[in-house]
This record gives structure tokens, sequence and C-alpha cells, in this order.
């Protein structure tokens, strides 16, 4: 659309080393490390089962995001308009913005968060930073020149539908995972309490003759031993 193309002029039009330096520097808080890193912070700080539906939510929005690409195939704004400057230096096609697409799981899923942990001061803290980071990142996606407001906007309703479902569907997949995780403890302990035996190993000699001999020695050994002690007894008693 033209008026979509003007915003993209008019943001290049105060291009300088400090705006090109921060918004390709900003572009990171939406990328993969960014996921990588929100993700460890839920699963380890906050709560593992938020984590992994974090996890998964971003991973179908990720998919999804390319299968449209794929379908859509808008080009990139300095394809289409050569006045444009790829200062982001993307590739492939412009519909849906993944940056964006992340970067509102990122924000939902924080939000989320900080309404369930913060008092009403870090509630209203949270509301002004974590939509200002979102919209930063629209403003960051055209400046540099590789994506239309409507690739950006189509990133944010991809990313929040996929959220939408997950905080929906979180309640009861977690109690799934928690009786996962209780019959995986309730094993281990039925493993712990149980009594290992071990089988009796029973020595089979292959020439029984052998056998029979040592037992027939043992016999006699003990025949011997009890001749002596009588001897000694009947000793003792004629000596006395």
């Amino acid at each position: 659309m033209p008026f979509e193309v003007e915003i993209i002029k008019g943001l290049q039009s105060i291009r300088s080393d400090f705006f090109d330096g921060f918004f390709v520097a900003y572009a990171y808080l939406a990328s993969v490390f960014a996921v990588a890193a929100v993700f460890l912070f839920i699963f380890f700080v906050y709560d593992k089962k938020t984590g992994l539906a974090y996890l998964i939510t971003t991973g179908f929005a990720i998919f999804s995001m390319w299968v449209i690409k794929k379908i859509v195939q808008r080009p990139r704004p300095f394809v289409s308009n050569v006045s444009i400057v790829n200062i982001g230096k993307e590739t492939g096609f412009s519909m849906p913005s993944g940056h964006l697409t992340c970067a509102i799981v990122i924000a939902i899923f924080l939000m989320y968060i900080a309404f369930r942990t913060f008092k009403k001061k870090g509630k209203i803290v949270c509301s002004i930073f974590i939509p200002l980071y979102v919209v930063l990142m629209v403003v960051d996606r055209m400046y540099l020149g590789v994506h239309y407001l409507t690739d950006t906007l189509a990133g944010i309703g991809l990313g929040a539908c996929w959220c939408g479902l997950a905080l929906v569907a979180l309640p009861p997949l977690g109690r799934l995972l928690d009786k996962w995780i209780d019959r995986i403890k309730q094993k281990r302990m039925e493993k712990k309490t149980t009594p290992r035996t071990k089988p009796l190993k029973v020595r089979e000699d292959s020439d029984e003759g052998v056998v029979d001999e040592h037992q027939d020695a043992v016999v006699e050994d003990k025949m011997a031993q009890r001749t002596d002690d009588d001897d000694g007894e009947n000793g003792g008693e004629r000596t006395r």
C-alpha cells in the first residue's frame, strides 16, 4: 500500500549512524537468542509448566509464520521500492514479520507472569514497558526497511492467536503434566522400596564324580574329628 511505503520513507528520512546501530541492535530483542533467553528465565526461575507452554507456543508461532511466508510470498519493501534501504540486511519474504510474531509471544507471556507475580506498582510498570517494547519493534522493522506496517500487524495477530490458545489450554495441560510427573515419581519410589533379591547361583561341575569325592572327604573329616573328641574325653576320665 502506498501509505506504508511513505511511512518507511519517513522513518528513513531521519536516518543516522546512531539510529542505524540502535535499531539493528534492538532487533535482537525479538531474535532466536531472545526467545531462548526468555524460555530459560521462565522455565528455571518462574515455572516449568509455563516455560514449556511458552516454548511450544513459540514453536507453533514460528512454524506457522514460516508457512504463511511461503504461501503469501510478499516481497520486502526494499525489493518493491528501490528508494528504501535494506538497513537490516534481511532476505526472504515479508509477510508476516517473524520478529513481531516472536515479540508478541514474549510480551504476552511476560505480561501474564507480571500480573500473577507483581503487586500494583509492578503491574503498572510492566503495562507501560512491555507494550512499548512491541511498539518499538514495529518501528524497528519499518525503519530498517525490511517490513511494511501490515507485515508487523500480521505478525502481532499471529503470535497473539497462538498465545490465546496456549493460555486457554495451559490449566488442563498443567493438570495432565502433573499427573504424568506423579506417575514417574511413583514408579521411582516403587523401584526404591522393592527389595532387590539376587538369584542364587548354583555351581555345576561337569564331573559329578569330583563333587561326590569332595562330599565324602568332608564327611570323613567330620567323623574323624568326632572320634578324636571321644578319645580325648575317655582319656581324661581314666586319668581322673
